[in-house]
């Protein structure tokens, strides 16, 4: 559940005592001293404690409650159409099976989780006063799901209905992404650049098929085939020396670098992947780039101040900073620094994990 019940049972595994019991067959199986009909069942299969209904010990029915001492042969009853109880979480003790009762709760309850977690969602976007259906703007949804690392929308609206992420958060990333998409190039046809013909801002026109192979180098980064084009890093994913990037031609700007698994490159690719450049890092010429991390933590005084003080420690630049808190006694940290190159960035994530109350720190993929 958290940093705190972790270590509480890490301490309980070390140096709490065991106790020794049968199974019907004769079997031994060792369980945490105080352990319950319960844990036994849950220590057999999931199921078997799933579809508990009682037990047998040394041929005597007991509750579930019953807690087990060494020498007691255990006999588990089961029915197929029996569920587990959310207050079985009172008097389990072995970590697994508490861990096997959320789990079930957890997968039961998913739908309803995802369609509370979508009601939140559409009134926090109401609140915010942001116009948004889930279906015309997939698009977007699809890059804060990515951004925030679950795996799809649906995964998303649990995690939102289940309290384990902030619906305001999310919402306020959503309008930020927004906001970002029509800032940054303005992808749109009456921009592209070329269509069968390559139309430079100095008035030149280059045949896509003739353009030339000489590289050219600005800002760390090597273009090939445009030696009179700006080329700038674009501010939707901040690539970082390192990263895999992408280039592509917009209309009085130049070139803009993408990182390779910025949201905003499949769509760049799909209208018009005419406008696609080859670029590459040229050499380690830039001191510094900006890049975003999200940290989650356990709300705690001074929490703020000692990722602060950890990332001056570290001769780092604090951009900006943001931090929500949540119900749950959690908060939500979005913090953007200036970092060397990727090694150094992922050398920092790892590290922001000893500062007390931080279980979880990476780079988002976007703004």
């Amino acid at each position: 559940q958290d940093s705190k019940e972790f270590l509480d049972e890490f301490r309980d595994d070390l140096f709490n005592s065991e106790v020794y019991v049968f199974t019907p067959k004769g079997e031994v199986k060792a369980l945490r001293a105080n352990a319950t009909a319960l844990d036994f069942a849950y220590s057999i299969h999931s199921e078997v404690g799933n579809h508990c209904v009682g037990a047998k010990v040394n041929g005597s029915i007991v509750p579930l409650t019953y807690q087990l001492k060494t020498g007691d042969r255990v006999e588990i009853l089961t029915l197929s159409s029996a569920s587990p109880s959310k207050d079985w979480l009172n008097f389990v003790h072995t970590p697994t099976a508490r861990n096997k009762i959320r789990n079930y709760f957890s997968k039961s309850n998913r739908n309803e989780d995802i369609e509370a977690g979508k009601n939140l969602l559409t009134q926090q976007l109401k609140e915010l006063k942001i116009d948004f259906d889930f279906k015309k703007n997939q698009n977007v949804l699809d890059a804060v799901t990515t951004q925030l690392s679950f795996v799809n929308s649906d995964d998303l609206f649990a995690n939102i209905g289940s309290k384990k992420i902030s619906a305001y958060h999310t919402a306020k990333r959503i309008e930020r992404t927004i906001v970002a998409a029509n800032k940054d190039e303005k992808i749109s046809n009456q921009e592209f650049l070329y269509n069968s013909h390559l139309s430079l801002s100095s008035g030149k026109t280059v045949s896509s098929a003739n353009r030339p192979n000489k590289t050219y180098s600005q800002n760390g980064i090597a273009v090939k085939g445009l030696d009179d084009a700006l080329v700038y890093l674009a501010q939707c994913c901040n690539p970082i020396f390192g990263d895999e990037i992408v280039g592509f031609i917009t209309r009085g700007k130049g070139v803009s670098v993408h990182r390779a698994n910025c949201p905003n490159v499949s769509d760049l690719k799909q209208k018009n992947p005419g406008r696609q450049i080859d670029v590459s890092w040229a050499q380690h010429s830039i001191d510094s780039f900006k890049a975003k991390i999200y940290i989650e933590a356990v709300d705690r005084m001074n929490l703020l101040y000692d990722i602060s003080q950890f990332l001056s420690r570290q001769g780092l630049n604090i951009v900006s900073c943001e931090l929500y808190t949540n119900k749950d006694n959690t908060c939500d940290i979005t913090v953007v620094i200036e970092v060397s190159d990727i090694e150094r960035l992922e050398q920092i994530l790892r590290e922001l994990l000893t500062v007390d109350g931080v279980f979880s720190a990476r780079r988002l993929t976007s703004n």
